[in-house]
């Protein structure tokens, strides 16, 4: 795990692990509704970039998104603008690496947009390309 600052000064936290499966096994864990709600919440992935997201963190609590990456089996990113009231929004980009034996190395990465991440960028992109 990694704590980064950035020259903005703001944070972001870093993760990277290796798991079994092959890069469309690991796709369909991490960026689908269905794959997140069976070792995560419940949680809805409108399949494709400006989908929506979805994610029940409680009974009758959700926390909603939209997707700003969408690059199947490698790379999935989403920005929750109202996670955290009166938080910043916050970007998660989820990276996966194949490795040899099906196994993969998943790169987690989740910062504020406008740190200097590769997932703070594209959300900040794709925010300014909708207004």
């Amino acid at each position: 795990m990694s704590n980064i600052t950035h020259d903005s000064g703001r944070r972001s936290l870093k993760l990277d692990f290796e798991v079994p499966g092959t890069p469309e096994q690991v796709w369909y864990a991490i960026a689908t509704g269905p794959g997140i709600s069976s070792w995560f919440i419940p949680s809805q992935v409108e399949e494709r970039e400006g989908g929506a997201v979805s994610f029940e963190v409680a009974p009758n609590v959700h926390s909603a998104g939209v997707v700003t990456a969408w690059e199947p089996p490698r790379r999935f990113a989403y920005e929750e603008p109202d996670w955290s009231p009166p938080a910043p929004s916050l970007v998660t980009e989820f990276v996966i690496e194949a490795r040899p034996e099906d196994t993969c190395v998943v790169s987690i990465e989740r910062a504020p947009p406008g740190t200097g991440t590769s997932c703070s960028f594209a959300s900040t992109s794709r925010r300014q390309a909708l207004r």
